[in-house]
């Protein structure tokens, strides 16, 4: 897995069939498999000076890519809070945040629509596993 950078629109273009409702992200990473071929994204948009939404899909592994993702988005980018919001009904979401290190932060009843509730994950910078020294 290598991480692609400085193609944006490349990702984001490919991301948009994968991903419904896709916005222009502020931040973009590719993920490329061994053969060069892309296969996963990951994306934050900027809610505050402090806040990031993070957007992950990814048909790999992504292994040490979370790593510098996290550097990136907590010490490169200085966000201090990143965020997830996915559908109630998300369960992939619900089982993988809290693995890659997300606590659950609440409901927004109807967020998405009437009766389409949304759940969000946060995970802050002090809080990172990817940062600490046993990852470096």
């Amino acid at each position: 897995m290598q991480l692609l950078v400085g193609h944006d629109a490349a990702v984001v273009q490919w991301a948009m069939t994968k991903i419904d409702g896709l916005t222009q992200p502020t931040h973009t990473l590719g993920l490329l498999d061994t053969a060069g071929a892309l296969r996963g994204c990951f994306f934050l948009n900027a809610i505050t000076p402090c806040t990031a939404e993070f957007i992950i899909y990814s048909e790999i592994p992504v292994g040490g890519g979370a790593r510098v993702f996290f550097r990136l988005a907590f010490d490169g980018l200085g966000y201090g809070r990143l965020q997830i919001t996915a559908e109630r009904t998300a369960h992939i979401t619900r089982k993988q945040a809290p693995r890659w290190g997300f606590k659950y932060d609440g409901t927004a009843r109807d967020f998405y629509a009437p009766g389409r509730d949304a759940i969000r994950f946060v995970m802050l910078k002090r809080d990172c596993k990817w940062l600490s020294a046993r990852n470096a």
